[in-house]
């Protein structure tokens, strides 16, 4: 891992998504944060008013001094409880949230974006509704959902919830590079639904070919009965004492979002553990898959 981005909007659960993003480039012991703020409703060019690309615009002169500000916050906030011990670059930008991040990753294609499950009224708009989706679906960036100041270093048990997709290679050696990081173990989940019921043979082959994909070691098999994915998964989360969530992010359209929404967005939103997202197949084309 190289570098982690973290979107702030000096809230105190974006401020809980700092210290693990800090924690985990500690862990991985090479990787960078790049700490952006978005200045929002200014109706400018994110190119325009960065402060690192280094261009004047004819706005600039009015917007220099509220930006500095800006800058200095993100700056303090960068410095805090030993952040000296990694890499970390503010970058103070305007614009609208999702066209600045968006652009952001698709130039600079970041590793992993952290971010915390809830912020001021605008961002969590953005971030925990269908706009998530929409962000990461610009490039393969894993996301990082967090709801409070969690030690990633502490983490020892991990869940992969699988839905017997195709092709995940990418993901798969991505997350067992980080289960080995960590040296967690690591539980492979499948949740057996009455909508999608499949017989123990059947899971067993799915979940073994998920291992030999990547050739995952120190992990367990699971099959967990449940009426709906996600009452599925936070149940076996408190029953296991998982510390993270891994899963795939399926985006959706607005009637599935009405009526159903993928088990990622809920998840991401109600569970008690940090979620790892994976950008994948919109939910309602694999549901029609398995049928």
């Amino acid at each position: 891992m190289k570098k982690i981005l973290v979107p702030t909007d000096f809230s105190k659960e974006a401020y809980n998504a700092l210290t693990v993003a800090f924690d985990w480039a500690l862990k991985s012991g090479e990787a960078s944060i790049d700490l952006l703020h978005v200045v929002d409703n200014l109706g400018h060019d994110p190119k325009s008013t960065s402060f690192f690309s280094g261009k004047m615009t004819i706005d600039e002169e009015a917007l220099q001094a509220p930006m500095e500000r800006l800058r200095e916050k993100v700056n303090t906030l960068a410095q805090r409880e030993g952040f000296e011990l990694v890499t970390v670059n503010p970058i103070v930008q305007t614009g609208s949230f999702s066209k600045v991040i968006s652009q952001y990753i698709e130039e600079q294609s970041p590793d992993l974006v952290v971010m915390g499950s809830r912020g001021h009224t605008e961002w969590e708009r953005l971030w925990l509704g269908s706009s998530t989706e929409k962000v990461i679906s610009k490039g393969n960036t894993p996301l990082l959902v967090v709801h409070d100041d969690t030690q990633i270093s502490a983490f020892k048990e991990m869940v992969l919830v699988t839905y017997g997709e195709q092709n995940l290679q990418p993901y798969l050696e991505r997350l067992k590079e980080w289960q080995e990081m960590l040296s967690a173990k690591l539980h492979i989940l499948w949740v057996n639904t009455p909508a999608d019921f499949m017989s123990a043979q059947e899971v067993q082959e799915v979940l073994e070919q998920v291992v030999e994909e990547v050739g995952f070691e120190n992990y367990v098999l699971h099959s967990y009965s449940d009426y709906t994915v996600v009452e599925g998964v936070m149940h076996f989360v408190e029953r296991t004492g998982a510390d993270m969530v891994a899963m795939l992010s399926h985006p959706y359209t607005a009637l599935g979002q009405l009526f159903e929404p993928a088990p990622s967005h809920v998840l991401k939103e109600k569970a008690q553990v940090p979620v790892l997202l994976f950008p994948i197949t919109p939910w309602s084309e694999m549901r029609k898959r398995s049928a």
